[in-house]
């Protein structure tokens, strides 16, 4: 697909309701085109999370949503941390979307279907856990789901797709399946 049909699909989708032109383009999207890094048994998808200089603009380290990385390399994968929206999928992935909200995730999982979409690479930094050790050694999955509406929001679909995620990554990475090392975002 030349990059004039990959505009024009953009802006059609765009016109639909769906995600922005950074989703197709390769230059908006930093000419990162990345597969998604889930289980092959596994409904995923790869929408970027922002990468782009925010604030000062003499600041050439101020980036916002996540740190580039060299994981495992740089700093070993011990961890798994699970989170809830909060908020619908379409809205987690506009919030992950904007650098200005200095917040990501690797993955989130959408509850009616359990879709998963990679935000952030395996081997970068999200900005997820709120606690920057454990940032910089885990792989955050956010599930689509308000906790005080409960049962309408945590389906059958998500949670065996985070079980297929989850069992990928923790055999990906050697992280135990316990609850020292799978954690819930309360438990940070």
């Amino acid at each position: 697909m030349t990059s004039k049909q990959r505009m024009r699909l953009a802006l059609a989708l765009t016109a639909a309701g769906a995600l922005s032109v950074a989703l197709l383009s390769p230059a908006a999207a930093g000419a990162d085109s990345a597969r998604p890094e889930c289980p092959r048994s596994l409904a995923c998808d790869w929408v970027p999370a922002a990468y782009q200089q925010t604030g000062d603009p003499e600041d050439k380290d101020t980036y916002g949503n996540y740190d580039t990385a060299n994981r495992p390399d740089s700093n070993a994968v011990k961890f798994i941390v699970l989170h809830d929206t909060e908020v619908d999928y379409d809205t987690t992935l506009k919030i992950f979307q904007n650098p200005a909200n200095q917040t990501s995730a690797h993955y989130v999982v959408r509850s009616a279907d359990g879709h998963v979409t990679q935000m952030v690479k395996n081997k970068d930094v999200a900005w997820q856990a709120g606690n920057w050790y454990l940032n910089t050694h885990s792989i955050g999955i956010e599930q689509e789901g308000v906790a005080a509406e409960g049962a309408t929001w945590y389906t059958s679909e998500m949670y065996r797709s985070t079980a297929r995620l989850v069992r990928y990554l923790a055999a990906k990475y050697d992280i135990p399946l316990d609850r020292q090392h799978i954690l819930g975002h309360d438990g940070v």
